[in-house]
């Protein structure tokens, strides 16, 4: 009898956990987070409504930038150069080609060459190295 009253007992707390605590810790982690309006960033928003990175728009031409090893992050839906999404990656410019290369820090002997125009609106700045 002891035994199916802590069958009743269990089941009961897990019934009420499920039915009333997991719809609203579900309903926290959608809620999107609230930013500061003075930060000039911008908000990259992923698919799932949940993800996102906040960053500089890449500019038009590469020839815009200040720096020659910026440090971009990727979208929250994109995979670049074999790096998850959301990841931080310092890439090297080449100008004249209109080209980014990528020298991973976990595999060494690896580069990865992109063109420019093809990557930028897969990836933000993190911060504001342009020129002015």
């Amino acid at each position: 009898m002891k035994n199916v009253l802590k069958i009743l007992v269990i089941g009961g707390i897990v019934y009420v956990g499920y039915k009333y605590l997991y719809p609203y810790l579900l309903q926290m982690n959608k809620e999107k987070p609230i930013f500061d309006e003075n930060d000039d960033r911008t908000t990259f928003w992923g698919e799932d409504e949940v993800s996102y990175v906040r960053g500089y728009a890449m500019p038009n031409n590469i020839n815009d930038f200040q720096i020659n090893n910026p440090i971009l992050i990727t979208k929250p839906d994109e995979e670049i150069f074999g790096e998850p999404p959301r990841t931080a990656i310092e890439v090297k410019l080449d100008r004249e080609k209109n080209k980014i290369e990528y020298y991973p820090v976990q595999r060494p002997k690896e580069i990865f060459v992109a063109d420019y125009n093809e990557l930028k609106d897969r990836v933000v700045m993190l911060n504001k190295d342009l020129k002015k």
